[in-house]
């Protein structure tokens, strides 16, 4: 993946793992290329040092919110059957209750794609996110993977917000 960042236009040409174009004035013959490492391999991101005069974005994706998919929790059984205990849900859905009776949180909109998804396949699993923010948090994300006996997992990050200088809190129940 190629992502063009025009400095002088201030144009930012990167979606994800999706391609983007970026058409810069020929003034762009100078790049800087830095390779950097994201997600499941090595990309080359070039610096363009001139005005983008034209961008060709991929549509945005579709965004959720949190709120509206926390309806359907607790889940009442594992998706790979009733035999199947759900170990970590409680302390899910114990930190969803606590933050909204401490926190004034609201919803942090995230990419449908990431929010659910399930294999239906011999062996079932689903993991689930949801984010959030609060005056005093920038960022929290919760995730539950339900993989029946072979994986249940409840991890949990909390951002705080710089002014706070506090270090992240991380929770990883396995």
């Amino acid at each position: 993946m190629s992502a063009f960042i025009g400095v002088g236009g201030g144009c930012i040409a990167s979606s994800g793992s999706q391609c983007v174009e970026s058409v810069c004035s020929s003034n762009s013959s100078k790049f800087l290329s830095n390779k950097f490492q994201r997600g499941h391999g090595v990309h080359r991101v070039k610096l363009c040092y001139a005005h983008c005069t034209s961008l060709n974005m991929i549509a945005s994706p579709e965004l959720v919110n949190s709120a509206s998919r926390e309806d359907h929790l607790p889940y009442k059984t594992s998706i790979a059957g009733d035999e199947f205990k759900l170990l970590f849900m409680p302390f899910l859905v114990h930190q969803n209750e606590y933050m909204r009776e401490t926190l004034d949180i609201s919803d942090l909109s995230f990419e449908k794609d990431l929010s659910y998804q399930s294999s239906t396949g011999k062996k079932k699993a689903r993991i689930e996110s949801w984010c959030y923010c609060s005056p005093e948090f920038r960022k929290i994300r919760s995730t539950y993977i339900d993989a029946g006996i072979s994986a249940q997992v409840w991890n949990s990050v909390w951002y705080p917000d710089p002014k706070y200088d506090l270090p992240l809190l991380g929770i990883d129940f396995l």
